[in-house]
């Protein structure tokens, strides 16, 4: 188990490090038409090529990482493009995307245990419709995320790129990225104590009291607050809130919905915990 562990990780750094060289190549191509849309297309190549190897090895997981590890290669990237010293609200956000992205890749890493592991709902979408399969994997799972995480960066690229001053508005805007990852962090922690001690069933301790899904919130946060630190910066910038607005859309109707469907099959317990629990935003406190 630990040796396939070990070669899957492996793998994956070796299929990232080709993925980044390709939509390096690819960006070098498309630069003509703009930092922003060659980025577009630099990232839905590097998409394609994780997607390729994982239909090779036949584990569509080997995407999950890339949700976390873009967005901080990216805005490096970026920065580095843009070739000018960072001012305070450039180095907020430097400080919370990496923050955020080194802890969710982490967890990622400690948590995937190898070639035969594989997430749940890929495996549910591919006996649901098999048929479906190639394209599902391919749209679904590798390149509405991609192109979501990707309209949900635009703030961070007006940051660097644009010009702007720092506000209030971008300091609260960093102090709850903060907030969303450590709420994602203290989500984790309950979850794995919760685990490995003898009790089984829903998890209903620390975080999990407040809400039926911390993690989620944390994660919604993050992006709003990704905005909240450009809108600051440059309130002229307003309609890069839609990245903000799709990614909390994506956990509300499609993320949360799946999830809580398969463990109310799992927990018949579930849905009167679903009815002390607020689904994200803690209203109240569970008896």
């Amino acid at each position: 188990m630990k040796n396939s562990k070990v070669k899957f990780h492996l793998l994956t750094l070796a299929v990232y490090i080709l993925a980044f060289f390709a939509g390096f190549f690819t960006f070098k191509l498309t630069a003509v038409y703009g930092v922003l849309l060659a980025t577009l297309i630099a990232d839905v190549v590097a998409t394609l090529i994780v997607w390729m190897f994982g239909l090779f090895i036949k584990n569509s997981s080997i995407y999950d990482p890339y949700w976390s590890i873009a967005p901080p290669v990216i805005l490096v990237c970026w920065i580095i493009l843009a070739g000018k010293p960072l001012g305070t609200t450039q180095v907020l956000l430097l400080i919370a995307v990496m923050l955020w992205g080194i802890r969710l890749t982490y967890n990622w890493i400690k948590r995937f245990k190898g070639f035969e592991d594989q997430d749940w709902r890929y495996l549910m979408l591919k006996e649901k419709a098999p048929k479906l399969w190639l394209l599902t994997n391919l749209g679904g799972i590798n390149m509405m995320p991609t192109i979501i995480v990707f309209l949900a960066m635009i703030p961070m690229y007006y940051v660097i790129f644009d010009s702007g001053q720092m506000s209030v508005i971008s300091l609260i805007g960093f102090v709850f990225a903060v907030v969303a990852m450590l709420l994602q962090l203290f989500s984790d922690i309950s979850m794995e104590k919760y685990r490995n001690s003898k009790h089984t069933g829903i998890i209903d301790v620390g975080l999990w009291k407040y809400s039926r899904h911390p993690n989620y919130l944390g994660e919604v946060l993050f992006w709003w607050s990704v905005f909240a630190i450009q809108f600051g910066y440059n309130l002229v910038a307003w309609p890069n809130i839609i990245g903000a607005v799709l990614m909390n859309l994506l956990f509300v109707f499609i993320s949360i919905p799946m999830m809580e469907k398969y463990i109310a099959n799992k927990y018949p317990d579930y849905e009167q915990y679903k009815k002390e629990v607020p689904r994200l935003i803690p209203l109240k406190i569970k008896k």
